[in-house]
């Protein structure tokens, strides 16, 4: 058992160490994200893996795919068994169960029906693409769309799980049959009321939802993008 670093990983975000600051574009432009890292850290006396991961395949009722990597000093393992460590305990943690629906959705709040023609098109489109990838499927598909997409572009939808959590981005639910509230996309990300040592102080949240989404959206993942967890791989 051995001990590890585990970093978050992010596209937008070179600052692992102060030198990001410094590096050239045409190294950016030439190589991917994940060499310059790798080199840096293994600059550092690092061995380095990462890999990209869903919320869904952890419980979550959401879509949110994320670089994360891992990194151990003087390991005396070899970058192929050390990928391979990382994967291992990816693959004990990860599932394809999800929380249930009822949990995270309140399925007794009133339907909304969509005042805009351009996004009610957009979610026939998004149905009929589902329902041509789910052809031996019976029923309408349980899909969440993204209501901030481009005209141009085809609507961002997920089956059985909310679309990225945005801060003022619109989710809409065809199965709720409206957009989901503030509290509705916390749960996404794993955020109960339940699990708050101050439930009163949750529902002060909640009372301004356009905060509460910004918070989900983008506060939270600025919060924990900055923080190093210790874990343990076998």
């Amino acid at each position: 058992m051995f001990q590890m670093i585990c970093f978050f990983v992010c596209f937008f975000v070179l600052l692992l160490n102060s030198k990001f600051n410094r590096i050239p574009t045409d190294r950016i432009l030439s190589k991917t994200m994940s060499q310059v890292v790798s080199e840096d850290l293994e600059d550092l006396g690092y061995i380095f893996a990462w890999k990209k991961l869903d919320a869904q395949s952890f419980l979550l009722r959401q879509r949110r795919q994320r670089i994360w990597g891992v990194a151990d000093l003087m390991s005396s393992c070899s970058q192929q068994d050390f990928q391979n460590r990382m994967n291992k305990t990816i693959e004990s943690m990860s599932t394809t169960e999800l929380l249930e629906f009822e949990k995270v959705f309140d399925t007794n709040m009133p339907k909304q029906r969509i005042s805009n023609h351009l996004q009610r098109k957009k979610l026939e489109q998004s149905l009929a693409r589902a329902r041509v990838k789910n052809a031996t499927s019976t029923g309408d598909p349980n899909i969440f769309m993204d209501m901030s997409t481009g005209r141009s572009r085809d609507a961002e939808y997920a089956e059985d799980v909310a679309t990225c959590v945005r801060p003022s981005h619109n989710i809409y639910s065809h199965r709720l049959g409206r957009s989901l509230c503030a509290k509705e996309l916390w749960n996404c990300q794993g955020l109960f009321q339940t699990a708050f040592d101050n439930p009163a102080a949750f529902d002060d949240i909640m009372k301004n939802q356009a905060q509460a989404q910004d918070l989900a959206g983008q506060g939270l993942m600025r919060c924990f993008s900055n923080i190093y967890i210790y874990i343990y791989i076998l």
